[in-house]
């Protein structure tokens, strides 16, 4: 969970009460109170609602004369993790189990939420330029600001207050709202104590999102500040670019003589540090593939994939090889074999009931069956010496070469959730599960697309629809892994819809269990 968004910055003390009523037994969040000024934690309790004053010198906080702390935020952590230690005057304990986030807040895509000030100067220093800023959560100071500016090659920090309905950097003006303030600042520039001028240029958006704010940043997205101006995506997958550039991994085994008849298009190269190198191969060939592993982002997960090119003539083998050695039991196939009178991916596969050999493995065609989303066909794989195995093969068939993207996102999911379902059972029926082999035609546009969504399902499953995701760090990450990944906007914008399409899911999932 995220403890920063416990605080609400504008809550009077009627309003909490009204608003934990409304929650269940065990609630609580955190506000300043306008009378006070102080610190409050408002807690549910039964019918009620208990209100604790938090006391602070400045530099620590505590409740009732207990233990100290630097921020707020390990104030609330420690209660909660220790429900025991929190009583009341009368020695009732109360019991922090709910938190109830703040829905409302910032939302301009220049505000990074509760990053703290060493992130956010790494984050300026790395992907900005002289009058690059952004603006954070105070640690502090709850309900206070910090915008960041850099100045060539350093970073200059302006506290901003919050004062109520208003903020302000420490005196002089007023503004009702952090983008008036930023407005105004962009064009009356900020003087230093040493009378040096900051200028605020570009901001640097932030790119992680709460998944309740996810419709909110998607109509941000998609909109246009000015006439000619570029939408967040275009904005954000331009980024991609610059930092793809910086991607220096080589990739010299697929450009060798022997080996570049073996890739559909002679710049989609694997990087050789995580390339898939075959274990069997004819004299005359290589351990190479146009194959390279990829893993998720996932804290303890152990699903893995492959991302590979569709299959030329003279590849089929070596993928069947690949497959066997990999121990891979799911295939997702995103291309037709044919897209616009081109060649996208050689049929590496037998037809029903017939039995084919690829180099040493035979295999044969189990079964086929059509839903509205895709092909499963089903194979059982045998080579001499060696035990059987089964692979399934999920042929996604309606999501269009070049711009184009599926007609509907939940098509996507449905099919990721039939998969992931698939992972789950063979899981739990072996020790040990390879990885998921994802293909298109080049194996790095709609392929890392599908990745990138399941990955992201994967992290709100695993951490909880209360925690940020970041759609732009997982595409850099996949790309870290493989050269171009995610090809073009379209298909970066269609993985904002379909997590979206997702997160809207699990909201109507969540109602109707109310």
């Amino acid at each position: 969970m995220d403890p920063k968004r416990w605080f609400h910055p504008n809550l009077t003390t009627d309003n909490a009460k009204k608003l934990l009523l409304t929650k269940e037994d065990g609630s609580f969040l955190s506000y300043l109170s306008q009378s006070s000024g102080c610190f409050i934690i408002a807690v549910r309790r039964g019918n009620d609602v208990v209100p604790l004053r938090i006391t602070s010198d400045g530099d620590q906080f505590s409740l009732h004369k207990g233990n100290s702390f630097s921020t707020l935020w390990e104030l609330l952590q420690f209660y909660m993790e220790n429900p025991g230690l929190l009583k009341q005057t009368n020695r009732d304990t109360l019991e922090l189990k709910h938190p109830v986030y703040c829905q409302g807040g910032v939302k301009e895509r220049w505000f990074h939420g509760n990053i703290s000030g060493q992130e956010a100067e790494r984050l300026l220093m790395m992907k900005g330029s002289t009058g690059s800023y952004l603006m954070r959560s105070s640690v502090s100071s709850p309900g206070d600001m910090v915008l960041l500016i850099r100045k060539d090659n350093c970073v200059t920090n302006v506290k901003i207050y919050n004062k109520g309905p208003v903020y302000d950097v420490g005196g002089g003006l007023q503004f009702s709202c952090l983008s008036n303030l930023i407005d105004h600042y962009k064009r009356n520039p900020m003087a230093e104590m040493n009378g040096e001028v900051i200028e605020l240029k570009e901001p640097l958006f932030a790119t992680k999102v709460l998944p309740y704010h996810m419709r909110e940043r998607v109509d941000d997205m998609s909109c246009v500040a000015s006439k000619g101006s570029p939408t967040g995506f275009a904005e954000e997958f331009d980024h991609l670019h610059s930092y793809q550039c910086k991607v220096l991994h080589s990739r010299k085994e697929g450009t060798k003589p022997a080996n570049q008849s073996k890739n559909r298009y002679p710049n989609i190269i694997p990087f050789d540090y995580n390339r898939i190198v075959l274990k069997t191969f004819h004299r005359s060939s290589s351990d190479y593939i146009n194959a390279s592993y990829i893993s998720g982002q996932v804290p303890g997960s152990e699903k893995k994939y492959i991302a590979t090119q569709g299959c030329l003539e003279s590849t089929v083998n070596d993928f069947w090889n690949m497959l066997y050695e990999e121990d891979v039991s799911i295939i997702i196939m995103a291309t037709n074999e044919s897209e616009h009178d081109n060649d996208r991916c050689a049929c590496y596969w037998p037809k029903i009931a017939q039995t084919k050999t690829y180099g040493k493995i035979r295999v044969q065609a189990m079964s086929v069956d059509k839903s509205q989303v895709y092909v499963l066909r089903e194979f059982y794989l045998l080579r001499e010496n060696s035990s059987p195995k089964y692979v399934s093969q999920y042929h996604f068939t309606s999501w269009p070469d070049k711009a184009g993207m599926p007609d509907n996102p939940d098509d996507i999911l449905t099919l990721l959730q039939e998969v992931g379902q698939h992972y789950k059972f063979i899981k739990d029926s072996k020790a040990d599960v390879g990885p998921i082999v994802v293909h298109c035609n080049n194996g790095i546009g709609r392929t890392e697309s599908l990745i990138a969504i399941d990955i992201i399902i994967d992290v709100l499953k695993s951490r909880g629809m209360e925690h940020e995701i970041d759609i732009m760090e997982t595409v850099l990450h996949l790309r870290n892994q493989r050269f171009g990944m995610v090809q073009t906007e379209a298909q970066y914008r269609f993985i904002y819809l379909a997590i979206l399409a997702y997160i809207q899911g699990k909201q109507t999932e969540l109602i109707s269990l109310d």
